[in-house]
This record gives C-alpha cells, structure tokens and sequence, in this order.
C-alpha cells in the first residue's frame, strides 16, 4: 500500500493493492508445496530415489513457510487497507472529510441516510422523507444563509380619533440586522392607506404618513461601530413611494405607502425608525410578519381612547410561528396584564412569517 499526502492540499492519494513480496512468497509458497507431491522414489535414477524422503520435506516445510509468511503479508495488508478506510469513516464522522469533492445530489443522498438512521425509527426509509416535511429542508437552508433579525422590538401606540374616525398609529421600530456574507441589504416596509380621491400626491400623503425619527449605527465587528446615518423627517419622508392597490370587494384601501432604503453591506446595522399614520377605526383587526428569520421578537402594542370622548378600548391577540411545540416551548409569550395592552414575545428563532394577529374591541 502506498500512501501519498500532495503539498498544501488536504487532498490523500492511496493505492491499496499486494506487495510485490508478498506476491513472491505465495507464489514460491504453493509451486515448492507442489513439488513436494512429485513421487521420486518412482523415478528410473537411483539418485532420485535416494532424494525423495529428504526433498518431499524440504519442498513441503518452504513451501508451508513461505505460505504462511505470504498469508501473514496478506493479513497485514489487509489490516492496513481497514485502518486506512476506518480513518475515512472517522473522518466524515468529524466532519473532517473533504465533502467538496462530492456533487451536491450525492450529498444530499447521504444526507437523508443519516437522518433516516438519526430518526431511530424502525422501518423508516428515505422514501419516507420525500414525503414528509422534510422537504422543507432546502427553504431552511437558504434561511441559514440570509441575513437575520438579533432583535426585533416594536412599540405600537394606538390612539383612536372619534371626530376623524380615524386610529392614529405611532409605530416605534428598534432592530438589529446581521449580515454575515455580505449580501445585498435593505429596509422594507409598505403600509396601506385609505384615500377618498383616484389621486394622492405628497403633499396628501404627509398628512396620512410620516417618519418621525429615522437613525443606522453600523459596524464589521460585533463590538465596535464603524459609522452611524441619520435622516432628518423630510430626508426619511423622501424614500416614500406611493402604490395603488387594486381595488378588492372586502377592503377600501386604495393605496399603499412603500419605504425602501439600502443598507452598507457590513456585518450589522442597528436600525430606530419611529413613523405615524392613519388607518379606518373600522380596520380592527392588525396582523405582523417577520420578513426574516428572527432570534429575539419582542412587541408591545397599546391602545388608547380618543381623550375627548368617554370611550374605553381593549385589545386582544395571539401569536404564530413555525417549529411552536407547546407546553415545552417557554419562550414563547403572549403577555396581557391589562385589558389596553398585549405583548407579544418570543426569545428563540422564529422563521419568516412568524407574527402575530391583534383585535381591537370597543368596551
């Protein structure tokens, strides 16, 4: 067995095959075993008859030691070729093996072995995974390369206007993004709107929509900041974009308000974004999602009473996300103490589309 390690490569070259000697040993073994058999004694020469006792021993003890020294040369190469393969299983074992060398179809084969075999379920075969959520491993995956909510914290205050018929909304946005490879990033949120018109110009819409407060601290390394941007009201207010929305019998939302803007590709933004609108006190019913996978959601939403009217509202809701195993799962939190007040909380990963649905309910 020749065993070749190439120069600054993790790549192993072996050659497994029997050595020339031992090759040698069998051969010379078996033909001097064989020769033993030859029946001198029956030959025509004296002199052969003579030789017979003496090279039927000779003949059959080499040939019996080179046997068994070829045999134990077999043995030990042998021995060597199930150490080396053993060290290979290790090393997939480890994860030390070097998996780019295989195609992707083939590790995804092998891959659904192990998890058959991890399962420690009889009779399940990778067929079974096919068909099974299971298949919901590549959405997973490309999950695990996005970039990601650290946090994400929301204050919500509600405050409903009677004359106007109108609620008032403050949301109060504090989030962190990472971006560990450097992918194209960026601020996304749109928020319907209702309009009496077919048009809606800027000027309009700042009455219905504003961002207050608009602030990104960023950085390359998880502790330090590398640089900080602040948008003034009327900066912010400029990466508006107004969409109409297609007119749908259960809804009179015409329009919708878009906000877009690019972040540094950079290891992590710290995002505060405070903004007011209004929406139809018929609207009562609020829902949130998640655009990307979450570590820490925590949301508080209030509602308050128009001051000049004697009227009282409460709210009620509940929460959704992926991979939710109750009643072991006790990170995850839907807190209301008082009647005008929900928090939603959920302390461990939660995919996109996890949110929550609130119901705004006059007393």
């Amino acid at each position: 067995m020749r065993v070749r390690k190439k120069a600054n490569s993790e790549k192993i070259d072996a050659t497994l095959s029997v050595s020339f000697l031992t090759k040698l040993l069998l051969f010379v073994g078996i033909a001097l075993f064989a020769l033993s058999f030859i029946d001198l004694e029956s030959s025509q020469y004296e002199i052969l008859q003579k030789i017979a006792d003496p090279f039927e021993s000779i003949t059959r003890n080499l040939g019996l030691t080179c046997l068994s020294a070829g045999l134990v040369s077999v043995l030990v190469e042998v021995s060597t070729i199930t150490n080396v393969v053993k060290a290979s299983v290790d090393k997939i074992v480890r994860g030390d093996f070097p998996f780019e060398n295989f195609s992707l179809d083939r590790l995804n084969e092998v891959n659904k072995q192990l998890v058959v075999k991890r399962s420690c379920v009889d009779g399940m075969t990778v067929n079974d995974l096919n068909n099974s959520v299971y298949v919901l491993e590549n959405e997973l995956l490309k999950s695990c390369k996005s970039v990601y909510y650290d946090y994400n914290k929301v204050t919500y205050i509600i405050t409903h206007d009677a004359d106007k018929k109108v609620f008032k909304k403050r949301a109060e946005f504090e989030f962190k993004i990472i971006n560990k490879y450097a992918l194209d990033n960026k601020i996304s949120f749109g928020v319907s709107i209702i309009h009496p018109t077919d048009s809606l110009t800027k000027e309009e819409l700042e009455e219905k929509f504003s961002i207050k407060q608009f602030k990104i601290v960023y950085g390359n390394k998880i502790s330090n900041a590398d640089g900080k941007i602040c948008l003034d009201e009327k900066e912010a207010n400029n990466y508006l974009n107004i969409v109409s929305i297609e007119g749908k019998s259960h809804s009179l939302y015409k329009y919708e308000v878009t906000f877009e803007y690019e972040l540094n590709k950079c290891l992590w933004n710290e995002i505060h974004i405070v903004y007011e609108y209004e929406i139809p006190d018929y609207d009562i019913i609020q829902s949130y999602k998640v655009n990307h996978p979450c570590k820490v959601l925590e949301h508080t939403i209030i509602v308050k009473p128009d001051s000049n009217q004697k009227e009282n509202w409460e709210i009620g809701g509940d929460a959704y996300t992926a991979f939710y195993f109750p009643p072991s799962d006790k990170e995850y939190n839907v807190i209301q103490s008082v009647s005008d007040t929900i928090r939603i909380s959920f302390r461990d990963w939660s995919l996109p589309g996890a949110g929550y649905m609130i119901t705004l309910l006059k007393k």
